[in-house]
């Protein structure tokens, strides 16, 4: 009964961001732009930020055909001042984080809030994700100072939750995914670019798939598309973050590669193509792992605002409702790595 009931809000929160999403111009509707456009981040082999790209250097493929790019434009901190300015949400996972974690970390946000003068380099808003839901702490601000006082202002509480998939786990899955949708629905009202840092290594995948009916299958694969869509038209890229320098164990890293190339069809939709890995990388988002320094880990996602591309161009209409459309962005230049959006969901 769990594991249905899951779908069942999943399926609600779906159909309440496809409803929100009609306010807007969207690119995959017949009534808007059909103009596709994409946040791509490019990076050398130390990761750091690649600048100076043109059209030429970009190739992008649709479902493996090559795409007539429209536009390129180079944007970052480092280059310009994006107006609107790229935004950052730093989250504290009360829900999904080891308990003993949470001082040390909380302790360390404190300490990142209070670098350079507490003068921030990108806004930033925290927000705090407990048992009782999520709570968004202030509206986006340079001033560390201030973040630094609301962090200490809001107390995570004690977590009754348990931490196994067996012990809560539904729950956990509930809130994280409840979080992630009401997030992605207040930053869609708000233009630019964000980054979503969400300081944990995330919720129970739950997968079950030899056990999910046709009936369970159809509503979580309405869920992948109505996250897919909820993120893309927030612009949110999406971060995973441990920093209990475990490595990427930590996120299952086994475990999850085999569902971020996307999700084609209802008969191959699994609870895990929603886990945090899954979302991060295919909205070109990183995981950040392997250190026990926070304020590093988070420099590390910000450096993606220092410089990067928005790419734009026209695809292709669908033939059926929901049909995914996998992208891949590469740049004609060895030892450069690429991330973007990995996928879209098109409609006819």
């Amino acid at each position: 009964m769990k594991a249905r009931s899951i779908v069942l809000v999943f399926a609600v929160l779906a159909v309440q961001m496809l409803c929100h999403a009609q306010a807007a111009i969207d690119p995959e509707s017949p009534h808007g732009a059909h103009i596709l456009t994409l946040d791509v981040a490019v990076t050398d082999k130390s990761g750091q930020p690649v600048s100076g790209l043109n059209t030429a250097d970009f190739t992008l493929l649709d479902n493996k055909q090559p795409q007539t790019l429209l536009s390129v434009r180079a944007e970052g901190s480092d280059k310009t001042k994006a107006d609107p300015p790229i935004e950052v949400i730093l989250l504290i996972d009360a829900v999904n984080m080891p308990a003993s974690e949470l001082p040390r970390e909380r302790q360390q946000l404190t300490s990142y809030f209070q670098q350079n003068g507490g003068e921030l380099a990108l806004p930033t808003s925290l927000v705090i994700l407990t048992d009782e839901g999520v709570r968004m702490l202030r509206a986006p601000t340079r001033s560390g100072t201030t973040l630094a006082r609301n962090l200490d202002a809001h107390q995570t509480g004690i977590r009754e939750i348990g931490r196994s998939a067996q012990d809560g786990g539904v729950e956990r899955r509930t809130l994280s995914l409840t979080a992630l949708a009401k997030i992605a629905g207040l930053e869609r009202t708000r233009s630019g670019r964000k980054l979503l840092i969400w300081i944990s290594s995330g919720w129970p995948s739950l997968s079950r798939q030899s056990f999910i009916t046709a009936s369970e299958s159809g509503n979580i694969f309405h869920d992948i598309v109505g996250f897919s869509r909820a993120l893309r038209d927030a612009r949110i890229t999406l971060y995973g973050l441990d920093a209990t320098g475990i490595g990427q164990v930590a996120f299952g890293y086994t475990d999850f590669m085999s569902y971020v190339k996307g999700v084609d069809s209802p008969g191959k939709a699994d609870y895990a193509d929603m886990q945090l890995p899954v979302l991060a990388i295919q909205t070109g988002g990183r995981l950040l792992y392997g250190s026990t320094d926070l304020s590093d880990l988070i420099e590390q996602a910000c450096r993606d605002a220092r410089s990067y591309y928005v790419l734009s161009y026209q695809p292709r209409g669908a033939e059926h409702t929901d049909e995914f459309h996998a992208i891949k962005v590469s740049v004609d230049r060895p030892g450069l790595a690429v991330r973007t959006r990995t996928g879209y969901y098109a409609q006819p």
